[in-house]
């Protein structure tokens, strides 16, 4: 990567490796220039070595830079895409809260990007490739637990709201708020508000998170003085966290004008000075009075602590950059909010022993409370489940026709050989292969020949729809058709309906008529311990090779009369035996 503090480094000269530049390469896994607000270029090389033409995703996953501007021909001054968080959510050309750049990587080629990054936060560009696939799975779980912490931080502030309402104790109100407060600030560094939120409003995503965090600590200090109770301390410290609070309040204001590095940076070294203090007051009261409630408060607030300097640490770029690290921060929130819901929790136990009367009617608050936050937790738990039965669905089914996939065929072949060795009923194999179909990809395109496959899938589906039978994908533009309980003669007569319907049934996409046309092999077995799987699926390959080869368009059986293997097509399987 090179510094480009003037903005005036053509794109050319980093596609091409200009050595005039002060070129430096980053001893960490992920560049971490802390806030530095100059232009950088990154320049990536990627090879093929493969004979297929590979489709990658190139993600940088830091959501909060301000422009990401991706650069792949070289000769062009015009950028392959531009993105960022002051830039609509609309330029992104992946629906993702990081930057998403598809390529097409070109067997045995090599390709360069150049990617240029200004922002007014912390550097820090983590940049991986994907496939697709495995880039979906990673965004949904990504997606799925920044809201499951989000979700657990926002929970646990509405659950002091409540407790807040029914016991008229400002202790839950102000730490109530702070946990909302607090669940705005991690979504906002997560970028999942540029996203659902204020996609169109890019603005919002600089001034989102100081003015949170300000905000935010403005509570902390409220809390702090409410749960240590101030008012009985000397006027002195009442009086340093009134200005606490003044400042924390002059913050939020300034961050609508001021950069937003500088405001994000003000308010953080303020928080720490004021969690700092409130360690030490914390110490103070628990050595000099005994209170366990001060115990639990300093324990708490020194782990936050902890994680907020763990967290800039980073972000200034005194600690490498990891997803570890950026965990420190929410991590140690929730630390946080647990031990002192624990200490709330602690004090209203103190307050019931001093009111029977009060204790009744707080416990059934707090019981209510606990099964409404228990049914949130299961909810979640049943969505979580579902989303995760709906993963393993989708890794079972082939992306683009929706039938399913290799992998599924292997495993579920296997079982079903297995179950019909041990009751010998017959099982058969159907290989289909659509004919002419590098023809179609060459005339048409390839977005006409994914539709080709998937109008093939969508004729057979209807056809195949006993409980057993299934339509798997086995490669290209080849599928595997399995019929349980189905010998040579009944497996021929299911091949050639679906010869026929496809033939009956061309293609109309994008106001073009395609005619398709498929061959077919047949193969039956009825699996006893001497037979082999992998026999049965060369024999439907050979009887499917044999009918393109006899003109396409035809269902060719494969059978082993007297120990003599043959092949023979539908019509001459059932044609009327001379008198």
């Amino acid at each position: 990567f090179v510094a480009d503090p003037e903005a005036r480094i053509a794109p050319q000269r980093i596609l091409s490796l200009d050595h005039r530049l002060d070129w430096q390469y980053s001893r960490q896994a992920i560049p971490n220039l802390g806030f530095d607000h100059r232009p950088h270029w990154f320049r990536l090389k990627f090879t093929n070595p493969t004979d297929q033409p590979l489709v990658r995703y190139l993600s940088v996953e830091q959501p909060l830079l301000d422009e990401v501007d991706f650069y792949l021909a070289p000769g062009t001054t015009h950028p392959e895409a531009t993105m960022g968080d002051q830039r609509s959510f609309s330029h992104r050309l992946i629906e993702s809260r990081d930057f998403v750049l598809p390529l097409v990587l070109a067997p045995h080629d090599t390709l360069t990007v150049a990617i240029r990054i200004r922002t007014e936060g912390s550097l820090q560009v983590p940049v991986k490739l994907w496939q697709p696939r495995a880039f979906e799975r990673h965004h949904q779980l990504d997606t799925a637990l920044n809201l499951l912490l989000i979700g657990m931080i926002l929970s646990l502030g509405l659950f002091s709201l409540m407790i807040s309402a029914s016991s008229r104790q400002l202790s839950y109100l102000w730490w109530g708020l702070h946990l909302v407060g607090y669940s705005t600030v991690v979504s906002s560094l997560s970028g999942l508000p540029a996203q659902w939120a204020w996609a169109d409003v890019p603005l919002w995503n600089n001034l989102a998170t100081p003015l949170f965090l300000a905000l935010t600590n403005m509570t902390s200090v409220l809390f702090t003085a409410s749960f240590l109770r101030l008012q009985r301390l000397p006027r002195r410290l009442q009086l340093l966290y009134r200005v606490f609070l003044v400042s924390f309040a002059i913050l939020a204001v300034g961050s609508l004008v001021l950069p937003a590095h500088l405001a994000l940076q003000s308010t953080m070294m303020l928080a720490i000075i004021e969690t700092l203090c409130s360690v030490s007051l914390g110490v103070l009261l628990w050595y000099r009075l005994d209170e366990s409630m001060a115990r639990i408060y300093s324990v708490a607030r020194l782990a936050f602590m902890l994680g907020t300097l763990v967290y800039m640490s980073s972000k200034i770029g005194m600690l490498p950059s990891s997803p570890l690290v950026d965990l420190f921060l929410p991590l140690s929130l929730v630390v946080e909010s647990l031990l002192l819901s624990m200490a709330l929790t602690n004090q209203i136990r103190i307050h019931k022993e001093e009111s029977l009367q009060s204790q009744q009617d707080l416990l059934r608050i707090q019981q209510k409370a606990n099964m409404q936050l228990e049914m949130t937790v299961l909810e979640r738990t049943r969505a979580l489940q579902e989303a995760n039965q709906q993963l393993q669905d989708m890794a079972r089914r082939d992306g683009l026709t929706g039938v399913f996939n290799r992998a599924y065929f292997d495993q579920t072949f296997a079982q079903e050989w297995k179950r019909a060795s041990r009751t010998h009923h017959p099982i058969a194999l159907l290989l289909m292969d659509a004919d002419f179909f590098k023809q179609i990809n060459d005339q048409h395109g390839h977005q006409v020949g994914d539709e080709c496959l998937k109008h093939l899938c969508g004729v057979v589906g209807p056809i195949i729809h006993r409980a057993g039978d299934f339509v798997a994908r086995y490669g290209g533009e080849e599928f595997v058709i399995f019929l349980t309980h189905t010998d040579l003669s009944g497996a021929l007569i299911v091949a050639e309906r679906i010869r026929r319907q496809v033939a009956k049934q061309p293609l109309d996409a994008q106001g073009k008529v395609v005619p398709l046309s498929v061959s077919i092999g047949v193969a039956s077995v009825r699996p006893y311990s001497h037979s082999s799987a992998q026999a049965l699926i060369e024999s439907a390959d050979q009887a499917c090779y044999h009918a393109k080869r006899t003109g396409r368009n035809r269902v060719v059986g494969y059978r082993n009369e007297g120990g003599k293997p043959g092949f023979v097509s539908h019509d001459e399987f059932f044609q009327p035996s001379a008198p």
